[in-house]
């Protein structure tokens, strides 16, 4: 792993707090929708996968071995 890749897992691994968090419909069950400060948008992936019945560690494991999606998993500190 190079020096680029390094700062980006690291960068990656801190959670972020939202700027924006919404609750959205999706699948007639509650969504969380984030923008984050950067100004991407995310969803909450563990509510995301329960809205489709998928175990959310399997799918996080499957994000990570996809190169084109890996860098986009970022956790988030959610609101109280």
């Amino acid at each position: 792993m190079n020096d680029e890749q390094e700062d980006k897992q690291e960068q990656n691994s801190q959670a972020l707090i939202p700027a924006e968090q919404d609750t959205i419909t999706f699948h007639d069950k509650p969504l969380i929708v984030v923008r984050l400060p950067d100004g991407r948008n995310g969803v909450v992936l563990r509510w995301l996968c329960e809205n489709l019945n998928l175990s959310s560690a399997g799918q996080i494991e499957r994000i990570k071995r996809t190169e084109v999606i890996a860098d986009d998993l970022v956790y988030v500190e959610g609101r109280r």
